[in-house]
């Protein structure tokens, strides 16, 4: 049975059972996985967690700053100076859901070893955040949008925030179970973003290569995967586009 009427202020108001029955198919995936009983309250926290910041964040122009800065710094009561980066691996929280579930598909997993990996993947989850609106940083200012990284009095400020969260998430893997997997999660996180074209903007470039820094060997040939895959699309794309004659065939 649904928790609640998911359509309450939806003007659509229903969507014939769909949700609903999503919903339950989900909840009985998960709970007939053999390490569920373990992870359960993790999970749940985890869920929680994810929804509560993208509503923070949704309503930012409604609510202000205040009251997102206020929410952010309940949740990371240990470190609340690094709020910002808290609040941004609690947004991308459903990358912790998707290595909880993973995590409860092995009869082994403990719950110790699953609050172990929720909060890796809690400062591995920064990372997508902030880097997608920082490589997005000029366009955004174009168009006169404030992206995440506005949330930044300064560009050493949030290279700063970006470094501690990369070295806490990396602590956290490297005493996670499969550590190695988790590591190399992070390295392709930050290769996917670095290899943008506009990862060589500024202040992109900088922040990037301080934090790539940190996860050396590993990035220098995940970058280059990446650039090739990138570069590979392009020319895909270029191709798709150019006219029939010009790829050698015949109309």
């Amino acid at each position: 049975m649904p928790c609640s009427d998911y359509y309450a202020f939806h003007r659509r108001g229903t969507d014939g059972g769909y949700l609903a029955e999503l919903v339950a198919t989900v909840r009985a995936s998960i709970a007939a996985l053999p390490a569920s009983p373990q992870l359960a309250d993790v999970l749940l926290a985890a869920a929680r967690r994810s929804a509560e910041a993208q509503l923070q964040i949704h309503a930012l122009t409604a609510t202000g700053r205040e009251q997102l800065e206020r929410w952010a710094r309940s949740q990371s009561s240990d470190a609340p100076e690094r709020w910002r980066e808290l609040l941004a691996g609690a947004a991308s929280s459903v990358l912790c859901l998707h290595a909880l579930i993973a995590a409860a598909a092995d009869p082994r997993s403990t719950h110790a070893q699953g609050a172990q990996t929720d909060q890796a993947y809690l400062w591995i989850s920064a990372l997508p955040t902030i880097l997608d609106s920082l490589i997005d940083s000029t366009r955004d200012a174009r168009s006169g949008q404030a992206g995440y990284v506005a949330l930044y009095e300064s560009s050493e400020a949030l290279s700063s925030g970006l470094r501690q969260a990369t070295r806490t998430a990396i602590e956290h893997a490297q005493a996670a179970q499969h550590a190695a997997h988790h590591v190399m999660t992070l390295v392709g996180v930050l290769a996917y973003y670095g290899s943008a074209p506009t990862a060589s903007d500024e202040p992109a470039r900088r922040a990037i290569e301080a934090t790539a820094r940190q996860l050396r060997p590993l990035i220098g040939p995940t970058l280059a995967v990446m650039r090739t895959w990138r570069l590979a699309k392009r020319i895909a794309r270029r191709r798709a586009q150019a006219p029939t004659a010009s790829r050698g065939r015949v109309p």
